[in-house]
């Protein structure tokens, strides 16, 4: 009984770490963050457009890692294909002109939105728990069961 009441007690800490994440989810609020960011930062400029564009780069790499936990892969993959990218567009940062590294940033971005956003999730229970819009059973149940 008391890993259940542990387990329950751990619960709102770990709400956007644990579970899976389906592809509503992502499309209807994991996409919009991006769109902001992007905006917010394109509009305040270098500083503060940076700190803003951190903020909700955290944000949706919480999204990420739902969303792989739907796909049946494990989360420390967000932080692979953002570390990735960024290596690439540094990359080409030194032989492209500044448009085209704009363009490439784009294209990148979109590769990873419309990979992760499209590729469907696990058909059943998986190792991140039940599918998204099927609840596993409450630890206040299973408590007092």
């Amino acid at each position: 009984m008391s890993d259940q009441i542990q387990k329950l007690a751990d619960g709102p800490k770990r709400k956007w770490l644990d579970g899976r994440g389906g592809r509503k989810e992502f499309w209807l609020l994991g996409v919009p963050l991006v769109i902001v960011g992007s905006v917010i930062a394109a509009i305040v400029g270098s500083g503060w457009g940076a700190v803003a564009q951190f903020a909700f780069g955290i944000a949706f790499l919480l999204f990420m890692i739902r969303r792989l936990h739907d796909i049946g892969v494990s989360g420390w993959i967000a932080p692979l294909i953002n570390v990735a990218s960024t290596v690439l567009l540094y990359a080409a940062k030194g032989f492209l002109p500044p448009a085209a590294y704009g363009l490439a940033a784009l294209v990148i971005l979109l590769a990873i939105l419309l990979g992760l956003g499209a590729w469907p999730g696990t058909a059943g229970d998986n190792a991140y728990g039940p599918p998204p819009g099927r609840r596993k059973s409450s630890p206040i149940a299973e408590v007092f069961s």
